[in-house]
C-alpha cells in the first residue's frame, strides 16, 4: 500500500497555486494556501511532508521564513 506524499503549496500567486496541483496530482496530495496565516492555522492541525513556499507575500509584511 502506497501513500501519497501531502504537500503543502502556500502562495499569494493564484496562477502558481492552480498549476501545482495539475503538475503533481498523480505524485502527492496537494493543499493550496494563499496567506501566512491560513497555512499556520492549517500546519497545527495536518502534517505535510513537502511544503513550497513562497518567500515574498504581498500585502503581509512576513516572509517565507517567518
Amino acid at each position: 500500500m502506497s501513500r501519497f506524499p501531502k504537500l503543502l503549496a502556500l502562495d499569494d500567486d493564484q496562477s502558481w497555486l492552480t498549476q501545482i496541483p495539475l503538475i503533481l496530482e498523480d505524485e502527492c496530495e496537494v493543499t493550496t494556501i494563499s496567506t501566512i496565516d491560513q497555512a499556520i492555522e492549517v500546519v497545527k492541525n495536518k502534517f505535510f511532508d513537502i511544503i513550497l513556499l513562497d518567500m515574498n507575500f504581498d500585502n503581509d509584511p512576513r516572509c517565507g521564513i517567518d
